[in-house]
């Protein structure tokens, strides 16, 4: 691999590799002879390779190599350098206890920040492992490369024959992209930084669809998307074109200052930095040790030069968001970090992760990232079947549901109601009705989602209502005396009946799972009342109850019903759940009651004696024609489940 590996190396860490006596240390601290001797420690379940390195027994002080060249990386004084190897040697043994105990996620986290102290044989190795065994066969494959070119000499025999039929399987799990470009640039690979072009050899991805782009000061920078097979090279010229105008960026807060800056995924320098962009909407990062930023957006203007002062927070754990199909969007926020998978850190707090492609439901999750947030987030987005992408016009849907729920209306609009208005009745007690409505309907859903629906069901409604009137009768036909005389009367109205509609409905999916839907149905109830009215009658301070002719009698009669509906749908699978609020409207008025006198009932012999008694009261007609009902709307708080076939 050569400079090609690390090219790519550093392209992943930001580092550059150690001078080799500092490496000879590391094997010294990390890797003693004695622990090459002993037997290997089985490795986790997973694809076999080599053996991980396991963390010796504390032997004695440290041996520092001898200092680098004055303006070599890692060139510091043996204060700091020691620091380094003994926070890489921490590192390396917190790795192998996660590694040991089956996290290998957590594990290659800690091992690629031992190598960003101090790469060695053993954190390489180990990171290598892990990467296989969480399926990242193409960065797997670049660090066992690392191994034998840079490390080498450090090898054992045993690991060089263990590690060659490993990279032999990673290979033939991964194809390679050679990119070839008419100026030096960054290589961006899917968001993931791959090196510095022009690379000797061609870099290991994943196969399928890969985002591929090349960025270089002072040009516009080259995008493409290509199909990698396994085992196949892809050959990309990547031809970058000046930038006949720009606009700059800037960042030169204090607070950065020693930062990494990427932009577009492409490292472009360190704080303070300024650089030429083409003008638009570009992706910015700043990181500087543990501390980082999340991806922001930055618009750059013609000709202008713009500042920018991400503020640096402490980072959680590597993230990996992997989305499916691999050609959705991401956004991190609302800022669009790329399509298909983006690796990075993100400072501790509360995020909005959203996946979307044209063609599948939108997916959108909220993330809190603290210390123990890290690994893959995969988001797979449903298919939205009715798309137009897919090229095929999707058939409708046979669905079929039950619903019911509790009504109340203010008033049935009877003729017994409206009478408390009147000059001869007060009404003491006049309460809302109260019903219940139930049924079953079933519809035919179109590709656009509108329905032709076919409803059945039953209504029942019932209310009390107290009212009363004075009136009064003469004494007798040869008397001049007027008796006074109230009624009280209590009225039980009752309304059901079986119903029919037939109507349209709408369905608005906001997600995979949450929907909302509309009916409006039109049809008919053919409703059966009755008021089964009964009372008393009262005169001279002494009552008996009263008798009406036809009192209870059924009547029949057809109304136009109209039922506008609203609810909030729940969807698993095919299995349709839903709460909602309707609003039965009975458009007509209803028939008449035959309703007789109002008579009291007693013994009237006495009558001759007494004829003020109340049992002497002649019949009256308070009730004839009064109205079974009229137009009246009511309130339905519904509950739905259904399915569709």
């Amino acid at each position: 691999m050569g400079r090609a590996g690390q090219q790519a190396d550093r392209g992943r860490s930001g580092l550059r590799p150690p001078a080799r006596g500092l490496v000879a240390a590391v094997l010294v601290l990390l890797c003693a002879p004695s622990s090459r001797g002993q037997p290997p420690a089985a490795p986790p379940a997973g694809p076999p390779g080599p053996t991980p390195h396991v963390a010796p027994a504390e032997s004695g002080a440290p041996t520092l190599p001898a200092p680098s060249p004055p303006g070599e990386a890692g060139a510091a004084g043996p204060e700091a350098r020691e620091a380094e190897l003994a926070e890489a040697k921490r590192l390396f043994r917190q790795g192998n206890d996660l590694r040991q105990a089956g996290d290998p996620q957590r594990a290659l986290e800690l091992f690629m920040r031992s190598r960003a102290l101090v790469a060695s044989v053993p954190n390489t190795l180990n990171a290598a492992i892990c990467l296989a065994l969480l399926g990242r066969d193409d960065e797997a494959l670049e660090l066992y490369e690392v191994l034998i070119t840079e490390f080498r000499g450090e090898l054992l025999g045993e690991e060089r024959e263990r590690i060659a039929p490993e990279m032999a399987r990673l290979r033939a799990r991964v194809g390679n992209l050679d990119v070839q470009a008419n100026v030096e640039g960054s290589l961006v690979v899917d968001g993931r930084a791959r090196g510095r072009l022009p690379l000797l050899t061609p870099v290991r991805v994943l196969p399928g669809r890969r985002l591929v782009r090349v960025m270089a000061q002072g040009y516009r920078s080259f995008e493409a998307v290509v199909d990698v097979a396994v085992g196949r090279t892809v050959t990309l010229d990547a031809r970058l074109d000046p930038l006949a105008v720009a606009g700059r960026l800037r960042l030169d807060d204090a607070r950065l200052t020693g930062a990494e800056i990427y932009v577009d995924g492409a490292l472009v320098g360190t704080a303070p930095w300024e650089g030429a962009l083409a003008p638009g909407t570009h992706r910015l990062v700043a990181r500087r040790g543990e501390l980082g930023c999340a991806p922001r957006e930055v618009v750059v203007i013609e000709g202008q030069t713009v500042r920018s002062a991400p503020p640096l927070s402490p980072l959680g754990r590597e993230l990996r968001l992997l989305a499916k199909p691999p050609t959705a969007e991401l956004l991190i926020g609302d800022v669009s970090v790329g399509t298909g998978r983006w690796q990075g850190r993100l400072p501790l707090g509360a995020y909005r992760i959203e996946a979307r492609e044209e063609g599948y439901l939108a997916l959108s999750r909220e993330l809190r990232v603290d210390a123990e947030t890290g690994g893959d987030l995969p988001l797979v987005l449903p298919v939205d079947e009715r798309h137009p992408r897919w090229g095929v016009r999707a058939a409708g849907r046979l669905w079929a549901e039950a619903f019911g729920g509790l009504a109340v209306a203010p008033t049935l609009a009877s003729g017994a109601e409206a009478s408390c208005a009147s000059a001869v009745f007060e009404c003491s007690d006049d309460p809302a009705a109260l019903g219940l409505l139930v049924g079953a309907r079933a519809g035919y859903e179109f590709p656009f989602r509108l329905s032709v629906e076919l409803a059945g069901g039953y209504l029942q409604a019932s209310k009390t209502l107290g009212r009363s009137a004075q009136s009064s009768f003469q004494a007798s036909s040869t008397s001049e005396q007027v008796v006074p005389t109230s009624y009280d009367l209590s009225d039980e109205l009752h309304l059901s009946g079986p119903l029919a509609l037939l109507g349209l409905g709408y369905r608005v999916p906001f997600s995979r799972l949450l929907e909302l839907r509309a009916h409006l149905l039109v049809g008919a109830l053919y409703a059966f009342a009755r008021d089964a009215v009964g009372g008393t009658a009262a005169a001279g301070g002494r009552s008996a109850p009263v008798d009406v002719v036809g009192a209870g009698a059924t009547v029949e009669s057809a109304d136009l019903l109209v039922l506008p509906e609203l609810s909030m749908g729940l969807r698993l699978g095919d299995v349709g759940l839903s709460a909602g609020i309707a609003a039965p409207i009975f458009a007509l008025e209803g028939p008449r009651y035959e309703h007789g006198d109002v008579q009291v009932v007693g013994d009237t012999s006495g009558c001759h004696a007494a004829p003020t008694a109340i049992e002497c009261a002649r019949a009256q007609d308070l009730l004839r024609d009064e109205r079974a009902y009229g137009p009246f709307v009511m309130i339905l708080p519904s509950l739905a489940a259904g399915y569709a076939f």
